[in-house]
């Protein structure tokens, strides 16, 4: 999903900066300077713990209920129930929900069309729980009797997971403690990786450094410092010793493969950097917002704080190009627009694009063709609708609209398809998120159109 009007909103109130140039000279990461920088002395240091041992994750009879959704329900099941999953195939809308109609949100995995969930909001709470859901056979089972927060899900059977299970100085379950752990679905075992909320961030557990990267051996890590409020990124070597990559960070967001990393400061200065080459770039004409990843590590694309809807792309190649050889191709920057989404596949071919986002004689939903920069545009005649998601089948995106609620739309012709039940009971909505499929569509934040604050 992509959630651009915030995006927008905020550059709209920024002062317009100078333009520079788009793209720096890459920077070889010497090993010498990163061992010469050490970690400031003031912040907390880190001990050396052993291995986690696994144990074993005692399952229960889950108390959540999957159930199909009558459109005759429509008003007040759209009054009490902000989350539901929707079968794009058939036109039917599921809930997963406790037996008190509290609603689960679900994270997809990245691998098949299962999901695992919590009660909304609970991830505190010590009497909830967490499921596994199989929407295609309408099976449910608990993984874990408390609730959870999911932080990666790397492998098919392999999921990371942020565990706060203290409510008001009281414990969870007795023997477990806050941390982030490692879920293994396929052994019913949990494994203790972090104690606390020392790390923040997609990928808060400390990725290796690449076999064959040019940067020392060890890995990185993301730290949140409660003293300060800000991140920092640090290499630790085997011995334990650390030095600070980056600091002052607002943003850190990791590609995929976690071969490749883009850090925003808090100041808006943006640098990429490839763990296998060692090598980094600085693009010009920040300050930057924000960026995403293409699913590959290939492409990024980043806002501008300092234009008004501005959104640039870099092709920076496979993970391990050597920018000094092949110099990374810059496309744009497209002004009046926002990014909206990747194109579906591993590697995508086009990129979404999103213009006059809150004007609808001049709306304007553009695919981009990342190999020539030519934009075309999708011919709807719909007007003033947020942009959530492309479809993993390249078939639909879908959009929320003021002037029809929530739908989906062809990606070549514009037009909605003949989906009367979906029409009947959802408006707008907040957050959607496709299965890796492109069956199934997790819908979270139903609610009432508010034109261009939805």
């Amino acid at each position: 999903m992509r959630r651009v009007l915030p995006l927008l909103l905020t550059a709209a109130l920024l002062a317009a900066c100078a333009d520079e140039d788009l793209l720096a000279t890459p920077t070889p990461i010497a090993e010498a300077s990163i061992e010469a920088t050490p970690a400031p002395t003031t912040r907390p240091t880190r001990t050396p713990t052993p291995a986690p041992t696994p144990r074993a994750v005692a399952t229960a009879r889950a108390r959540a209920e999957w159930h199909r959704v009558e459109p005759s329900s429509a008003t007040s099941f759209t009054d009490r129930i902000r989350t539901v999953v929707y079968d794009v195939d058939s036109d039917e809308l599921w809930t997963l929900s406790a037996e008190d109609g509290s609603p689960y949100s679900l994270v997809w995995s990245p691998f098949s069309d299962l999901a695992i969930g919590t009660i909304w909001n609970a991830y505190e709470a010590s009497d909830a729980e967490t499921v596994l859901i199989d929407p295609s056979r309408g099976s449910v089972r608990q993984v874990l009797p408390f609730a959870i927060a999911v932080v990666d899900w790397p492998e098919p059977d392999r999921i990371i997971v942020r565990v706060g299970i203290v409510v008001g100085g009281r414990d969870g379950p007795e023997g477990w403690t806050r941390g982030l752990y490692e879920l293994d679905l396929a052994g019913g075992t949990m494994m203790l990786l972090e104690v606390g909320d020392q790390f923040s961030g997609p990928h808060p557990q400390a990725v290796p450094v690449p076999d064959g990267s040019t940067l020392p051996p060890g890995r990185i890590e993301l730290r949140l410092w409660p003293n300060d409020g800000w991140r920092s990124l640090v290499h630790v070597s085997p011995t334990g010793q650390e030095s600070t990559l980056a600091d002052r960070l607002a943003d850190v967001v990791w590609s995929g493969s976690e071969r490749r990393l883009a850090t925003v400061t808090i100041d808006g200065d943006l640098e990429v950097l490839d763990l296998e080459t060692a090598q980094s770039f600085t693009p010009g004409d920040g300050p930057h917002w924000s960026a995403v990843w293409s699913n590959d590590g290939r492409y990024l694309a980043t806002w501008f704080s300092s234009r008004q809807g501005a959104v640039g792309i870099f092709d920076l190649g496979v993970p391990g190009t050597d920018w000094q050889a092949t110099p990374v191709r810059t496309l744009g920057p497209f002004d009046a627009t926002a990014f909206a989404d990747w194109g579906p596949g591993a590697t995508p071919s086009e990129a979404l694009l999103l213009g006059d986002y809150c004007l609808p004689d001049g709306f304007r939903l553009d695919r981009l063709d990342l190999s020539t920069e030519e934009i075309r545009r999708i011919p709807t005649e719909l007007g003033g609708f947020w942009v959530y998601d492309w479809s993993p089948r390249g078939d639909l995106i879908a959009v929320s609209s003021w002037d029809v609620g929530f739908e989906l739309i062809d990606p070549d012709t514009g037009l909605l398809g003949d989906r009367p039940v979906l029409s009947a009971v959802v408006t707008t909505m907040q957050d959607v998120a496709w299965s890796a499929g492109g069956r199934w569509l997790a819908l979270h934040d139903i609610g009432g159109r508010d034109r261009c604050n939805v």
